[in-house]
């Protein structure tokens, strides 16, 4: 993002987006935002004042060095991300009206709101000074603005960001001091002070028995099972009984009529081709193993 100034307050910002030119290369503006000031009127209450300068959202990746809106060049320079702090929790990053944290004490760090403590010397949340958690001059609000810097200067991420800063560390005697705990006094035999008591339940359970032992791979009996069975019949064999089919016999049948036919005829007298017919087809029957009367 970049910020522009000397924009007149009486232009309006869809106006500006509408009318604002970009060199070639650098993308377009899609956002325009006023920036405005806090002042106070004679109320006491805050108010709010427009100024001349814009902040403009680019779809490049690059920022133009100027714009330009109505024949006129206005410098584009780097907008820095604020750096802010919530007056409620002392962290950064958010203000006291979208904080959803519990109160932190700007002055003591403990857990109440700052605005009731009543502590002389003050003890800063984040390195342990003799500051206020929100004094600018605490190492954490540098590092905190020395990330937003680079967030606006490279387009990067918080995480990205803050991993090259390192972190300001409390010592660990000022932490444990400043502990909620600090004020639990261990008990001794000779204290006077009661005994903890717990009042948490002990139940006792039956131990649950082994469970019983159960045969093992029988490998003898896995290739009972799986082998298979012997063969009751001879090698080749199939089929136990003998089947035909209808044309199988078919000669034997057609021998047998021709036999019953000739066998009508032999009483009567029949001509010398058709006798000596018969006499051959009748030999050739029996020569085949199938019983024929002979013809007389």
């Amino acid at each position: 993002m970049g910020i522009i100034r000397q924009v007149p307050v009486e232009w309006s910002m869809e106006e500006l987006v509408t009318n604002i030119e970009v060199p070639s290369g650098y993308g377009g503006v899609v956002k325009a935002r006023r920036l405005s000031r806090k002042s106070m009127n004679d109320q006491n209450s805050p108010v709010w004042i427009p100024t001349q300068s814009v902040v403009l959202t680019f779809t490049g990746q690059k920022l133009p060095p100027h714009v330009y809106c109505y024949f006129t060049s206005l410098p584009v320079e780097t907008y820095v991300l604020p750096t802010i702090q919530c007056n409620k929790c002392c962290r950064f990053g958010h203000v006291k009206a979208q904080c959803r944290s519990s109160p932190r004490c700007f002055k003591c760090a403990q857990m109440h709101e700052g605005e009731t403590c009543t502590v002389e010397t003050p003890t800063c949340l984040f390195c342990s000074g003799t500051h206020n958690a929100n004094n600018t001059s605490c190492p954490e609000h540098s590092r905190q603005k020395a990330i937003k810097l680079v967030m606006s200067q490279e387009s990067i991420s918080y995480l990205e960001a803050s991993a090259r800063f390192p972190q300001v560390r409390r010592p660990f005697a000022d932490t444990a001091r400043s502990s909620p705990d600090n004020n639990i006094m261990s008990t001794s035999p000779n204290s006077n002070h009661p005994k903890s008591i717990s009042y948490k339940k002990t139940t006792f359970t039956t131990r649950r028995p082994n469970a019983t032992a159960t045969p093992g791979y029988d490998q003898q009996a896995h290739r009972d099972i799986v082998r298979e069975p012997d063969s009751q019949t001879l090698n080749g064999c199939a089929l136990t009984q003998e089947t035909l089919s209808p044309n199988d016999n078919l000669i034997d049948q057609l021998a047998n009529i021709l036999i019953n036919i000739i066998s009508r005829f032999s009483d009567t007298g029949l001509p010398n081709k058709t006798l000596t017919s018969l006499t051959q087809l009748t030999t050739l029957l029996s020569n085949n193993g199938i019983q024929a009367d002979p013809v007389e």
